[in-house]
């Protein structure tokens, strides 16, 4: 009996002391058991992990937050500061930079004879371009068809059934209106002949408007106008099928 108690003794004195080493080893190791089941170490080191991973996206749940606040696109690359050089500071961004632009307004037959012509020396200048010239005044080139000759000289082409010419001052309807450029390649501008075609072209010069399609010899008739805005330079053209007696556009010299 005493020799059973000593054996039964000896081995829960064996078990005390491996407990108490086993704790010395895991004290010693710095691990710390939660409520539940033991942890090991591999086990241990994927939470520290995943700890880290959480506070980084709790970070960039912040930043985002402070986006959406801002109004930006989180997904956009866009800078929308200005180019700098990054040595001197100095702003580089150029004009191709910046979205050009340039608005024209083109109308049809501009008839400034005839019953226009009294009617102007009536009712006046604005009176007959006041509800359109709103349009021209808001565009950045503007261009007619001129369907008559504007002289008070010239002799009216033989065998036409219409023929239209304009005193020099109804140019004022077109000034007034910001007209840039009009078309002489019609079945008109040659109404009154080559003396009031030359006439026509210097009124035209006094008052400051352009012209295409007519010119002293073919090549100058069918030379482009060009015209700069807003740094974007346009070419202007004008044609028309040349009707026989009077109809021309161009003549030579």
């Amino acid at each position: 009996m005493r020799k059973v108690f000593t054996k039964i003794f000896a081995i829960v004195l064996l078990g005390l002391v491996l407990s108490v080493s086993s704790i010395f080893i895991l004290s010693d190791r710095r691990i710390s058991f939660a409520p539940g089941e033991p942890k090991s170490s591999e086990e241990l080191d994927k939470n520290n992990l995943k700890d880290k991973t959480s506070n980084n996206k709790t970070s960039n749940d912040d930043q985002d937050k402070e986006f959406e606040d801002s109004g930006k696109d989180i997904n956009s690359n866009e800078n929308t500061e200005p180019k700098e050089n990054s040595e001197t500071g100095e702003n580089t961004e150029t004009e191709e930079d910046t979205q050009l632009s340039v608005k024209i307004s083109f109308a049809g037959d501009v008839l400034l004879a005839s019953g226009v012509e009294s009617l102007i020396e009536q009712k006046g200048t604005e009176f007959i371009i006041s509800d359109v010239k709103h349009i021209f005044e808001e565009s950045d080139i503007s261009m007619v068809n001129l369907e008559c000759a504007i002289s008070e000289i010239g002799t009216k082409a033989p065998d036409k059934q219409f023929t239209f010419r304009a005193k020099p001052q109804t140019l004022d309807v077109l000034k007034f209106s910001k007209m840039d450029i009009v078309s002489l390649a019609n079945n008109h501008t040659l109404d009154f002949g080559v003396e009031a075609l030359l006439d026509t072209f210097q009124n035209l010069r006094d008052y400051g408007i352009k012209y295409a399609g007519a010119g002293m010899n073919m090549d100058e008739a069918a030379r482009p106008v060009f015209i700069e805005e807003n740094g974007i330079k346009i070419a202007f053209i004008a044609s028309s099928r040349v009707i026989p007696g009077g109809g021309g556009s161009y003549f030579d010299s």
